[in-house]
């Protein structure tokens, strides 16, 4: 019954309710169902991966919530929309509900937190940012809300946020959206504002977010790193800054995963791989079935072709003695380099060929 009632509410708002002004008869409504939210029968089991978005939608405390992020008050430039006094109290409410009800709300209310700090940085800060912090429920419905809009905060109030990303990276997350969105998050802040005069995230602060965050963190912002460098071009100087600043030089992150990711970002770079190879060389350990797709599938006139000797570098630290865990067309690859007067005398790769059963081929003068 009382989603039906709250539906209805929904439905009618804009018809009932002046801007930022609630109908007698919403406001009767709205009191009688928030009063009773706490006494209705709540889930008791509840999925560690479950997102807090899912329960919010679903919800009757979800769609109260909606209805006030939706408030025409709230629309239009600066200095037009504002957050009044009585949408406050309304939304503290929800927010002071016990339980998963408060979370219900929580995730909606995150989802427009960039929006809120802009229209009232006093009160969303008072109100919303402490759950950023939380180590339970109500911080995962934070980040749920937050990463679901999929929106970079500006550089003020990411700078104030850092220090809890960095923590949340830290501390690991059970769900693999959660580290995904924080990376792709700091990798644009990174790149788009490192000119800034004060720029949210430094070459040693992004840094120490990898460490903090190990080798899987590091392989989803490499990953991110590398979608970016497919999409839009991004400058030399930027990608060497990356590769020499900021990927850290601990021995916790030269690792098989971190040695597929780093292969598969230089395979990926195109006319980058001769600096990003010589950056990542030392980085790399064996590993087997790593990414060579980007190698086998590439038109003449690519990185086999082009830079044999800084991709021999490359496949020699990659490939391990076990040839069976080597890529598909490794062989292909390796008859490519034997054929060319740059690589073709190698004793490492002949040494590479023979653990492959490759009979010795001449170099083409």
């Amino acid at each position: 019954m009382r989603g039906t009632v709250e539906t209805w509410v929904n439905s009618q708002w804009k018809y009932l309710a002046a801007p930022g002004q609630l109908s007698v008869e919403i406001n009767t409504l709205w009191r009688k169902t928030v009063g009773a939210a706490p006494s209705s029968p709540q889930s008791s089991e509840r999925y560690p991966e479950r997102n807090w978005a899912d329960d919010g939608l679903n919800s009757p405390i979800g769609r109260l919530t909606q209805i006030l992020l939706e408030d025409p008050s709230l629309k239009g430039g600066y200095g037009t929309a504002r957050l009044g006094s009585e949408w406050k109290r309304k939304m503290e409410t929800l927010l002071g509900l016990p339980g998963d009800l408060r979370r219900q709300a929580l995730v909606l209310a995150s989802f427009q937190f960039s929006f809120l700090c802009y229209l009232d940085p006093r009160w969303a800060t008072a109100k919303i940012m402490p759950s950023m912090d939380d180590e339970g429920p109500d911080g995962d419905a934070f980040w749920d809300g937050f990463l679901w809009a999929n929106k970079v905060p500006c550089p003020p109030l990411l700078r104030r946020m850092r220090p809890s990303i960095v923590r949340r990276i830290s501390e690991g997350s059970h769900r693999k959206s959660t580290t995904g969105g924080m990376a792709d998050i700091l990798l644009y802040a990174w790149i788009e504002w490192a000119g800034n005069r004060r720029p949210p995230i430094t070459n040693a602060q992004f840094r120490e977010a990898i460490v903090e965050g190990g080798a899987e963190f590091g392989v989803q912002v490499l990953s991110n790193f590398g979608r970016r460098l497919q999409r839009k071009p991004i400058s030399r100087k930027t990608v060497a800054a990356f590769l020499r600043e900021v990927w850290p030089l601990q021995k916790s992150l030269k690792t098989e995963e971190t040695s597929r990711a780093l292969s598969n970002f230089a395979f990926r770079s195109g006319d980058l791989f001769p600096e990003v190879a010589g950056l990542i060389v030392t980085r790399l350990t064996s590993c087997g079935h790593f990414d060579s797709y980007a190698l086998q599938s590439e038109e003449a006139g690519g990185i086999v072709g082009q830079y044999p000797k800084e991709l021999l570098e490359v496949l020699v630290r990659l490939l391990s003695e076990d040839v069976h865990q080597w890529p598909h067309y490794t062989g292909e690859i390796l008859d490519r380099l034997a054929r060319d007067p740059r690589t073709g005398a190698d004793v490492r790769l002949s040494r590479l060929r023979r653990l492959m059963g490759r009979p010795t081929v001449v170099p083409a003068v």
